[in-house]
């Protein structure tokens, strides 16, 4: 997805489209019924995240969206956004070691 966003950057960006990615850290209805019967798991995947936290569609993940469909974001084009407290520079192990 990466590499095609970048192409259609390239192929678009006369015609005034622009073509960005986000790549989101953010909890689901589901996910956090997970986390919250597996508590020690968590806590393992959130000491690996650098604001220690999940993020929120809503309060992190959809202001970037905005800026990305509004004239301000009209000349960012080509780029991947890591929405993901971070989660991305070290390489957190979203999927650890669980016990059946």
């Amino acid at each position: 997805m990466r590499a095609l966003t970048r192409t259609a950057a390239v192929e678009w960006g006369s015609y005034g489209i622009t073509c960005n990615i986000i790549c989101p850290s953010a909890t689901s209805p589901q996910a956090k019924e997970y986390f919250e019967a597996n508590p020690e798991m968590t806590q393992r995947i959130l000491d690996q995240v650098p604001v220690h936290r999940f993020g929120d569609f809503e309060q992190d993940i959809g202001p970037i969206a905005v800026f990305l469909a509004s004239e301000g974001g009209s000349c960012f084009t080509g780029n991947t956004l890591f929405v993901d407290g971070g989660g991305h520079v070290n390489g957190v192990a979203w999927r650890p070691q669980v016990e059946d």
